[in-house]
């Protein structure tokens, strides 16, 4: 079993192979490259209209993660957007 894949009107050639109890496909280095996508990039596959689509997987991030990255360095002061004007006032005071 043989599918063209197509970027920037390039027509590439590969073959599906055996790995383990699944198939998978071998990309060339160009395509990888022009689709940005390196050794354990995240990647959905769908078949749509036809065809196997392959694209980038959104970024999972989680809370914890991105808390962590936040340093003395590159936190935001306090903003002071004075009293409040309207419903945006959540609580009330003690």
């Amino acid at each position: 079993m043989v599918y063209a894949m197509y970027i920037h009107m390039q027509k590439t050639t590969t073959a599906v192979t055996r790995w383990g109890n699944s198939l998978g496909v071998r990309l060339p280095q160009g395509v990888a490259k022009s689709a940005g996508l390196r050794e354990g990039s995240r990647v959905d596959v769908s078949f749509e209209n036809d065809a196997v689509v392959m694209r980038r997987a959104k970024p999972r991030y989680k809370l914890d993660e991105l808390l962590d990255q936040i340093t003395p360095e590159n936190i935001h002061p306090l903003i002071d957007s004075g009293e409040p004007v309207g419903r945006e006032r959540f609580w009330e005071d003690e």
